[in-house]
């Protein structure tokens, strides 16, 4: 069994995975490339130094992605259903 603990990610990790698939698209890689395309991207982004997780699989960051996704679609589903609310936009946006 590992030591480390699991633990959730920070806003600034979100923002870099962000701005990392936006700069790679791995999602665009040909079919039987993406995982590799996602490994590429997690590999990048650990060895840089602001990036303060030590480990990330390309599936973790593919899945981490999807989550955030999700969520701002359904955000954005909610917002649409209630009228005259004013949104703020963030870049996580």
């Amino acid at each position: 069994m590992s030591d480390e603990k699991r633990r959730n990610y920070s806003e600034e990790e979100d923002m870099m995975l962000l701005r990392q698939v936006l700069g790679d698209r791995p999602f665009e890689a040909q079919r039987g490339k993406i995982t590799g395309a996602w490994d590429a991207l997690a590999a990048k982004l650990v060895a840089e130094d602001s990036f303060p997780r030590l480990k990330l699989s390309g599936k973790n960051a593919q899945s981490r992605f999807d989550k955030l996704v999700k969520t701002r679609r359904q955000e954005n589903e909610e917002s649409m259903a209630a009228s005259g609310v004013s949104e703020e936009e963030s870049e996580k946006a």
